[in-house]
């Protein structure tokens, strides 16, 4: 396992989402940002692009960098953790 990963995942409400982690998770910070990618409050970065063929292009820049900075990429097959915390927030009673 590399020592720095980017984790891309689909978010229900905020479409395609990365998370980069490992040992040198900066180098996978750095990736992101390099290739387009935003980073929300909680340190999770989001594609902002809509457009299709835009995304595609922004994710194969991201291939590109992550490759650069030794990071590896990889896709989940869970659900995003945001939308599940989001799921249970709405469960719970108060703002």
């Amino acid at each position: 396992m590399a020592d720095a990963q980017i984790t891309l995942a689909y978010g229900r409400d905020t479409g395609i989402v990365a998370i980069g982690h490992g040992e040198r998770y900066k180098a996978a910070h750095q990736a992101l940002a390099a290739s387009g990618f935003r980073r929300g409050d909680d340190w999770v970065y989001h594609l902002p692009n809509a457009d299709e063929d835009a995304s595609r292009a922004t994710v194969a820049d991201l291939i590109r960098h992550a490759t650069a900075h030794g990071v590896e990429v990889t896709t989940s097959s869970r659900r995003f953790i945001g939308d599940t915390a989001r799921d249970i927030a709405r469960l719970l009673p108060g703002q």
